[in-house]
C-alpha cells in the first residue's frame, strides 16, 4: 500500500466531519434597545463544517461572546460578537456571529421608553 492511501485510511478510519452550525438559523436571541423589536435573532453567515477525531462530537464546547444588549439599528449581516468551539480546551474553530435580522430604529416615545428603562436597569454590557 502507498504511504498517500495509508495516510488517507487513517484519516477516515479515526476522524469525522460535521456540519454543526447552518447558516441564518437562530443560535440565541440577544435584548435590542431603541429598535422596532425587543430581540435580535443571532446566528453564523457561513455553515461551520469541522473535521475532529471520532466519537468527540459530544466533547465540543460552543461558546458566544455578545454584549449583554445591542442598540437599534442593526442591519443583517452586521458581526455583532464571535462564537469559538472548542475540543478538550483547545479552539478549533472561531467566527463571527451574525445579526440575522434587519431592526429599524423605533419611533421617538418607545426610544424614550428604553433610554429610562436603561437608565434604571442598566445591564452589565460585558456578559
Amino acid at each position: 500500500m502507498r504511504e498517500s492511501q495509508k495516510l488517507l485510511s487513517y484519516g477516515f478510519r479515526n476522524y469525522e466531519t460535521r456540519a454543526l452550525y447552518q447558516p441564518n438559523t437562530a443560535l440565541q436571541e440577544q435584548p435590542i434597545y431603541y429598535g422596532e423589536v425587543e430581540s435580535l435573532p443571532l446566528g453564523v453567515a457561513e455553515e461551520v463544517v469541522l473535521t475532529f477525531p471520532k466519537g468527540y462530537y459530544k466533547d465540543i464546547q460552543a461558546s458566544i461572546t455578545v454584549p449583554a444588549y445591542f442598540e437599534a439599528p442593526v442591519r443583517r449581516g452586521d458581526a455583532m460578537g464571535t462564537i469559538e468551539l472548542s475540543l478538550a480546551d483547545e479552539v478549533i474553530y472561531s467566527g463571527a456571529v451574525v445579526a440575522l435580522a434587519s431592526v429599524e430604529e423605533a419611533g421617538l416615545l418607545s426610544r424614550f421608553g428604553d433610554y429610562i428603562y436603561l437608565l434604571f436597569d442598566q445591564p452589565n454590557a460585558d456578559e
